[in-house]
């Protein structure tokens, strides 16, 4: 009898709504979204909850104001009592957990002994935030973050344009590549810039976690949205060319 009376009507929930935070904004742009999705956010509150410490995370030094690279990016669910706060609480919260659950610990151990380098887990925040922003597909991300630690391990300046754009944005002015008293200027600095330079999502955590096993100094594009890896200066100037010849930016 119940299979001849067929289906009943099913109890549909409402849809939850939902602000999506993808990878690799800013903490500017984040709050922008958060006041678009969120009703009754007003920016100015949440530009004074991230300048007072208000959103609490064990991944930001004692002397650091900044928030960037510390908010997890995903897509969150806006429930009845959510706020642009508790939603940046959120975020926060979850960038921790992501960290934990990729064994943060064991890949600082493990970069100290493959590399030399003591870093914190909030110096692998700023190369997962490099990753996020360089890496032209999520396969070839964990040889970004080799050619980084390679260049840390060597001492050579990092020479990553994101970086230095995102410098010139934060202060306002056009891009000074020969500006060594610029902060976040990778080519005349050694080192890793001051702060993340945005939101890395999951692949760009990995990789700065997990890289590749390799001697790489250098990345140039050969084609869209791809690399090639390579050691030598010979080799870089070499795929610097073809990138030219392609058209791909390469300056």
């Amino acid at each position: 009898e119940t299979l001849e009376a067929g289906p009943a009507e099913p109890v549909l929930a409402e849809p939850a709504d939902t602000v999506s935070i993808p990878a690799g904004l800013t903490v500017a742009r984040i709050l922008d979204r958060l006041v678009e999705g969120v009703a009754g956010t007003d920016r100015a509150a949440l530009d004074a909850a991230l300048a007072g410490g208000e959103i609490d995370t064990s991944l930001r030094p004692a002397d650091q104001p900044s928030y960037e690279g510390l908010l997890f990016p995903a897509t969150y669910e806006v429930v009845d009592d959510a706020t642009g706060r508790t939603l940046l609480q959120e975020m926060a919260t979850e960038m921790e957990v992501r960290l934990d659950r990729l064994d943060v610990a064991a890949a600082r151990a493990r970069i100290a002994e493959q590399w030399g380098l003591e870093l914190t887990d909030y110096d692998l925040l700023k190369v997962a935030s490099m990753v996020q922003a360089e890496a032209g597909n999520v396969d070839e991300a964990p040889q970004i973050a080799t050619v980084i630690y390679n260049r840390l391990a060597q001492g050579m300046p990092l020479g990553i344009d994101a970086v230095d754009r995102y410098g010139a944005a934060l202060a306002g002015t056009d891009v000074d590549y020969d500006d060594g008293d610029l902060p976040y200027n990778t080519r005349r600095r050694r080192g890793l810039p001051p702060t993340p330079i945005a939101a890395p999502g999951e692949f760009a955590l990995e990789a700065a976690l997990r890289p590749a096993e390799g001697d790489w100094l250098y990345y140039v594009l050969q084609e869209e949205r791809s690399h090639v890896f390579v050691v030598t200066n010979a080799e870089f100037l070499e795929a610097k060319r073809i990138c030219r010849e392609r058209n791909l930016g390469c300056g």
